[in-house]
Formats: C-alpha cells, sequence, structure tokens
C-alpha cells in the first residue's frame, strides 16, 4: 500500500507496523475503553493471521489499516474495534456471539450497519444519473442509526483503494466509479476533507492514469512534500504577522489532484495558469486589521498584481468578502493568500454549507440538511471527552422522514416514511398508478397497502388500461399514504365523470331558462363570470353543486332577460334552401335496425338531432314508436335512469341519401365578417342550410346555425373548413 502518511513506522512491505502502532492506542485511550479495541485484536489475531483479504495481504493487516484510519479522525473505542474486525465480519468468518462477549453489543451493529451498506451497491443502477446518485448517497445515511457506520464503511473504502493494483481493471474501474460517486461526496459532506481527497486522488488514478501522471509531474512534489510546504508558509508567515503585533489566525491546505483536474477541465486552463493549489488563510479581528495583513504578506513575498481581487471593498454578489491575493511564496513558488475578519469567515463558511449542492446541481433538503448536521456533530471528539455522547437519545432527535426504495433498473425512488407500493406507483408516474393491478416486493406478491422500507426492491404489476379503485381515494383504507397523490386518484374520478355531469347541468339550465323564457345566453362569458375554465366544467359545475344553481340561474336572467340590452338576433337571409324533396326526405324516416324488434316506426329526436354516424339509442314511447337520441343526449340520460326497460339498441343501416338537421353554434371574433366567409364556404360545397341567425353578445358574437347533412363524415369535413376561417375561433354542437 502507498504511504499517505508519516505518523506511523511501516513495515519494508508499506504496511503500518502493529507492534508500533499499538502503543499509540495506548497513549491515547483511556484502560477502560482500551478494553474494547483489545477485545477485537484478540478476535483479530485468532481468525485474521492466516485468513487471506480480498483485498491483498490478510484479513489482520487489512483490518490494522481500517483501524488506523478511523485512529487518525479520533474516533472513539467502538469504531476502531469494529473497523478492526470489519473484514472478517463482512465474508462471515466471525460468531456475533463472540463480537458481543469481547467488544460489546455497539460494536456488532456498526458491523452490521457497515455490511449492510456494502450490500445495497449490488442494486445500484449501473448507469445512475446525477439525481439518481445524489438519492443513492441519501439512501446510505437514511439506513444507518449511527454515524459510526458511516466511518467504517468510509475507513474501508480508502483501505480498498490502497490496494487497487491488486484488481482486474474492470473492477478498478467499477470501484473508483462508486467512490467518485458515492464515498467520496460523503466523506465531503461529513467534513472527512482529508479522506475525501485520498479517496478521490485514488479513484482518479484508477479511472484516468494518464491524466493523473501528467498533473502528479507537473506538481514535481508528492502530497506529504507539499503539505510540508504549507506548513513552513505558515510558520514563516506567522513570525512576520508577529513582528508588527497583528494577532491572526493562519491556516493551509494544498489543492489535491483530482481537484486540480476538475478546474483544469471547467476552465479550459494549463497548470501553470492555476494558482489556488497552494493557499493560505489569514482571519483576523477588523478590517483595518486585514489590510495591515495584506501588506505584511506583500513585504514578504512578491504578489502577482493580475490575481489580486478585494472583496470587502466590491463584494460578490452572494454577499461573499474577502481579500484575495497571488504571491511567489517561498522557492518562487505561486501561492494565494486570503485574508478575512472572523465574522466573515462565518458567514463564508455559512454559506459555503450548501456549496456542494450548487455544484452538484440537487435541491435544497431541509430534514437531509439537519440529519447531515447530525452527523457532523458526533464527529467532536472534544465533546464526546467532556461527556459521553448519548447517540440513541441524539438519533431520536432527527427522526428519519424518507424511505428509499430501488426500481428494476435499479433506480432510487425518494418516498416519505410510511408509503406503500401505491404511492411508489404513482411516484414513479401517475398513468402507472392507475394502472396499477399488483406488486411485488423483493421478489414476492404483496396487497397494495404494504408499506415499504428503504432498500426493498420494488415490481409494479399493470393492466392495459387505467382502472384505479374509489378506495385508493380514502385516507382510511391504507392503500396510499400521501395526500397529495391520493389527491390525484380523486381528480382522476371526477375527471371521468365531467362529462356526464356536464350534459346534465346544461340540460338542467336550459329546461329552467325555458321556464324564463331566456331565448340566446352568451355561455363563454357566464362561465368567465364564474371563473370557471371552459364551459364543460361551468355545466358540470352546475350538477355537482360546486355552483349554486340559484344564483347562476338569477344571473343569465339579469344578464340576457328581455330587459337587457346585450341580446339582439338578426335573421340573416340563408344561402339556400332546401328544396321540397329534400325537405321531405329531411322529415322522413330513416334506415335503421332495430335489434329484437320488427316493423316499428322510427323517429329522431328533436332535442338532439342524431347524424348517421352518430353514436345512438332507442326510447320505445307508447303510440309513436322509436325515438332515436344520440347517446350523450341529457335527455337520453334520464330516460336510461327513469325508464331503462324502453331502452333499446339502434344501429345505423345502410348509408342512403337520407339528410338530417344538425344545429351548430359558431364562436366568432367579428360575426359580420365570419357570415360571409361561412356562407361562401356552404354555397361552395352545396351544403342545404335551414337558417342562419346572428347573436350578439357583450364580449363575443355568435352565429347559430343549422344544416342539413346526410352523416358525420359531412359535419366533419364542413366543421373543419368553417373552423380553418379567420374569424370563427370555436364551433359546438347544440343540443336543445
Amino acid at each position: 500500500m502507498v504511504q499517505v502518511t508519516n505518523k506511523y513506522a511501516l513495515t519494508h512491505e508499506g504496511l503500518i507496523d502493529f507492534d508500533q502502532w499499538l502503543p499509540l492506542l495506548e497513549a491515547f485511550y483511556s484502560k477502560s475503553r482500551l478494553q474494547v479495541i483489545a477485545g477485537a485484536i484478540d478476535i483479530l489475531a485468532q481468525l485474521g493471521v492466516d485468513e487471506s483479504s480480498v483485498h491483498g495481504g490478510t484479513c489482520f493487516t487489512y483490518g490494522v489499516e481500517m483501524a488506523a484510519v478511523l485512529f487518525d479522525l479520533q474516533a472513539d473505542e467502538d469504531a476502531v474495534a469494529a473497523a478492526l474486525l470489519f473484514e472478517l465480519h463482512y465474508h462471515q468468518k466471525t460468531d456475533p456471539a463472540q463480537i458481543i462477549q469481547n467488544c460489546g453489543k455497539d460494536v456488532l451493529k456498526i458491523l452490521d450497519g457497515a455490511c449492510a451498506m456494502s450490500a445495497v451497491r449490488a442494486l445500484q443502477n449501473p448507469h445512475p444519473s446525477q439525481a439518481q446518485i445524489d438519492t443513492f448517497r441519501k439512501m446510505l445515511l437514511t439506513i444507518v442509526e449511527d454515524v459510526r457506520i458511516v466511518l467504517v464503511k468510509l475507513a474501508d473504502r480508502v483501505c480498498a483503494m490502497r490496494a487497487s493494483a491488486n484488481w482486474t481493471q474492470q473492477y478498478r474501474q467499477t470501484i473508483a466509479r462508486e467512490i467518485l460517486e458515492i464515498y467520496a461526496p460523503l466523506a465531503n459532506r461529513l467534513g472527512l476533507s482529508k479522506t475525501k481527497w485520498e479517496l478521490e486522488d485514488r479513484a482518479f488514478s484508477c479511472m484516468y492514469p494518464v491524466e493523473y501522471k501528467k498533473i502528479a509531474k507537473a506538481l514535481k512534489r508528492k502530497r506529504l512534500q507539499r503539505e510540508a510546504y504549507i506548513e513552513a508558509a505558515i510558520k514563516e508567515l506567522m513570525q512576520a504577522l508577529q513582528r508588527q503585533n497583528l494577532h491572526a489566525q493562519v491556516s493551509g491546505r494544498v489543492k489535491h489532484i483530482y481537484s486540480i483536474w476538475r478546474k483544469l477541465r471547467k476552465k479550459d486552463r494549463e497548470i501553470e495558469t492555476i494558482y489556488d493549489i497552494r493557499a493560505l488563510r489569514i482571519l483576523v479581528d477588523s478590517i483595518d486589521e486585514c489590510y495591515t495583513a495584506l501588506s505584511v504578506v506583500h513585504d514578504l513575498w512578491q504578489p502577482i498584481p493580475s490575481e489580486f481581487a478585494d472583496y470587502i471593498a466590491t463584494p460578490k454578489p452572494n454577499g461573499y468578502r474577502s481579500v484575495h491575493t497571488v504571491v511567489h511564496g517561498p522557492e518562487g513558488l505561486a501561492l494565494e493568500v486570503q485574508i478575512r475578519t472572523h465574522q466573515m469567515h462565518q458567514e463564508s463558511e455559512m454559506g459555503v454549507a450548501a456549496h456542494w449542492r450548487y455544484k452538484e446541481g440537487v435541491k435544497h433538503d431541509p430534514g437531509y440538511e439537519a440529519r447531515v448536521n447530525w452527523l457532523r456533530s458526533l464527529l467532536d471528539w472534544e465533546s464526546e471527552l467532556a461527556g459521553e455522547l448519548d447517540n440513541q437519545q441524539l438519533s431520536k432527535e432527527i427522526e428519519v422522514s424518507r424511505v428509499y426504495v430501488f426500481t428494476p433498473n435499479g433506480d432510487v425512488v425518494d418516498l416519505e416514511s410510511g408509503s406503500t407500493v401505491l404511492d411508489f406507483a404513482y411516484m414513479v408516474h401517475t398513468m402507472v398508478g392507475h394502472r396499477t393491478r399488483g406488486a411485488k416486493v423483493n421478489g414476492k406478491i404483496v396487497p397494495l397497502t404494504t408499506k415499504l422500507v428503504t432498500g426493498d426492491k420494488v415490481e409494479i404489476l399493470t393492466n392495459k388500461e387505467p382502472k384505479p379503485s374509489l378506495d385508493w381515494a380514502n385516507a382510511n383504507s391504507g392503500f396510499i399514504h400521501s395526500s397529495k397523490i391520493r389527491a390525484r386518484v380523486a381528480r382522476w374520478f371526477k375527471q371521468q365523470n365531467k362529462t356526464q355531469n356536464a350534459l346534465l347541468g346544461k340540460e338542467r339550465l336550459h329546461d329552467e331558462l325555458k321556464h324564463q323564457r331566456i331565448k340566446s345566453v352568451d355561455y363563454p362569458s357566464v362561465a368567465a363570470h364564474f371563473n370557471m375554465a371552459d364551459e364543460e366544467t361551468f355545466f358540470a359545475s352546475i350538477e355537482t353543486g360546486a355552483l349554486r344553481f340559484n344564483q347562476v340561474v338569477n344571473y343569465i336572467v339579469e344578464q340576457f332577460g328581455d330587459h337587457g340590452k346585450l341580446e339582439s338576433q338578426t335573421l340573416v337571409e340563408s344561402p339556400a334552401r332546401l328544396d321540397k324533396s329534400t325537405d321531405l326526405q329531411f322529415r322522413g324516416k330513416s334506415d335503421l335496425m332495430i335489434y329484437g324488434v320488427d316493423n316499428l316506426l322510427t323517429h329522431m329526436a328533436g332535442c338532439c338531432k342524431p347524424l348517421q354516424g352518430d353514436d345512438i339509442g332507442g326510447y320505445l314511447t307508447q303510440g309513436r314508436g322509436v325515438t332515436v337520441h344520440r347517446s350523450v343526449c341529457p335527455n337520453f340520460l334520464k330516460l336510461k335512469l327513469s325508464h331503462p326497460e324502453r331502452i333499446i339498441e339502434v344501429q345505423w343501416g345502410r348509408k342512403d341519401t337520407q339528410v338530417y338537421q344538425v344545429d351548430l353554434l359558431l364562436v366568432c371574433s367579428d360575426a359580420d365578417r365570419a357570415m360571409q366567409e361561412v356562407g361562401s364556404i356552404l354555397n361552395i360545397e352545396k351544403v342545404h342550410v335551414v337558417h342562419m341567425v346572428l347573436s350578439g353578445a357583450r364580449k363575443k358574437d355568435a352565429i347559430k346555425l343549422s344544416l342539413a347533412l346526410a352523416d358525420m363524415t359531412a359535419l366533419q369535413n364542413i366543421h373543419k373548413k368553417i373552423l380553418s376561417t379567420a374569424h370563427v375561433q370555436s364551433i359546438e354542437r347544440l343540443m336543445r
């Protein structure tokens, strides 16, 4: 393994020398706390010395490497003990009872959680989107009850990447991609910068070895040498500031290779033009001291004028304030220095807390932020020394309100806690939910009321057509947890009934207006007055009671009654009249097939005026034979409800020369011009016009038009031609 720290003595194989590492633990942990680690070492020595690790070497050496990573993070004794045993436990080489006896239940819980984090990777989509990657990260943090589980898993990934030379190229690339997409961002969110840079650099070297070597060669120094350079620069700067009696806090960092590569690719620049590879930060008490510190820096090292920026005098749009300068530091190397007050730094850091979301293009999630902040709080070693943290109590303070489940393709779906398989189906797509007939969870058929838990793999079984149940919209039925999704189901049923409700509402209103002797009404303007989107919604609202019927009638009577000034009708000379023979045909009987009854007189209903090609139904009258209605006629729908025994099936027979009256309402932007355009079309098409009436209203003009047509094809043809004119906005087929 490659050396990444100068803290430990290494063996000739490059591994941590256990005999020299152990005294460091003894000096750091108290005897009572060291007993947990000692118990893990006993198990590791017993089982791991001769057990080969999949990463190379033995489980013993791998466990020591993982424990050293957590020791560097100053993790507690349970986390270090779990790290020692992780490799053995993952491959089921340990006895859980022995772990509890030697180390305690907490260590076993950490081990089981870390192994569970490893297991869910098998379900991950091999080609996830950025949103899916972020949801997967959330899921990993959600399934853990203890931050130490995440720490152990991150230590495993660090040590696995150190041993990547033992893997095949394909496996190395797979794990490296997982590191860059999942685990390095997790380390970043937990504030583990050292872990983050090591994971990113090692993964980058596996995926892009040529680019990695090119940048490493250009830097001319290894990581430890660059860190030593920063330490020396900090010491030199601190001495210069102290000579000016300036009390300041100085820190520094070196930019790691993966971060440099990302910046080079994003900015399309050469490495020589990247000046923040090495950087220092100075924190002082006041703005005046910022500029005093700046003069000290420029006196100590030669500045590069083109790289100076004063964001105190001119803050960035997001409020960021600081002075930036780049100098030729020790050995003539470019060194960026940022100078700000402690208050500016605090404001900057609070803004940077969500910086990773900005870079990754992810929406803000307050609940998730709270959980990450909780995880970060558990990393505070000094607080833990002052008083033992009650992890169980802390976990209760952050209630996990989300569950994360997988689609059959491995995508992760983010749901509310308590969601069922139907919630999942509707989250995938509304029509998937409407068509759901069953579900499988983890390969087994389950009821639709089954509640999901994080990690479940869900498959929805669907019908060809949408067939939701009205019970799904009932909050007490247990089918759907989300109120928003239940509303989707309710909307579906409401929409299905809307057409029928509109017909019934329209018929009810027309009957009442006949009694009021209202001859013509501009329904679009009436619908707009009552804040309805369209006429259909307006009429449906009357039937369902969403609009008060008396209020609607009173308004129409007031606006369109005989005393009103809004309504004017003019009888316009028709472009063509029906000749006698045609008129007889128009009034004669049609060629119809009546199922189950022979030789019955038939006549067309005057309320809806069926046309050859319409969906029709028959009503058996007393003494007048069969009245043929359009199937959507409000009168026919009422008859079906009140006298279902008289409803008979009727079908159009052979197509002949019979013609039928069709009543249309044309809404126009300019009725006068529309009259000329429509009249011209009707003459050209040789369509018989029964009558054409011009009706004016306050906002829009309309033409009532009655035509004699043979069938639906003729109606569709003339409908298309009229609607193509410049001044006709819409056409509605009327029913009395």
